[in-house]
């Protein structure tokens, strides 16, 4: 099924969309009061606000190495469910989704598919190649909708 999702602003080289709210498996909210997100093809790493991103990493129990956050490769199948809802739809985010398997000096790490970061004060996600890797998007002009 495709669900569109209509732009909250048109701003040139931004497709902006309101988050009606985030949470940590079942229980630890993100996005509290809802939020504002821009989907950005040319991002890898998901960005948010640092208090959502640290509570996603303690969820996580990351650990903070060689200027990225990483899981041990072996938890990544029991990772909880990150779940954004938008547009009245619920978008969730398996381990297996959100952290990045890379190769470093023959060793495999696992890295966090997120990051503290913000565009602006109104806009407080990047949603990133993780998402969009996940999640088909067309990008609507004629109509401002994702």
């Amino acid at each position: 099924q495709f669900n569109y999702i209509p732009l909250t602003h048109r701003q040139i080289g931004f497709w902006q969309v309101a988050i009606t709210s985030g949470r940590i498996a079942t229980s630890e909210p993100l996005c509290i009061g809802g939020c504002q997100a821009i989907v950005d093809t040319g991002s890898l790493l998901m960005a948010g606000p640092p208090k959502d991103v640290r509570k996603i990493h303690r969820a996580i129990r990351a650990r903070y190495a060689d200027g990225v956050y990483m899981v041990h490769c072996k938890t990544i199948h029991s990772l909880p469910i990150i779940t954004f809802t938008i547009n009245g739809v619920e978008y969730p985010l398996t381990g297996e989704q959100y952290i990045l398997r890379v190769t470093q000096n023959g060793r495999e790490l696992c890295v966090s598919g997120f990051e503290s970061g913000t565009v602006s004060k109104e806009i407080q996600w990047i949603f990133s190649d993780i998402f969009i890797g996940v999640y088909y998007t067309e990008f609507d002009m004629g109509r401002n909708r994702i």
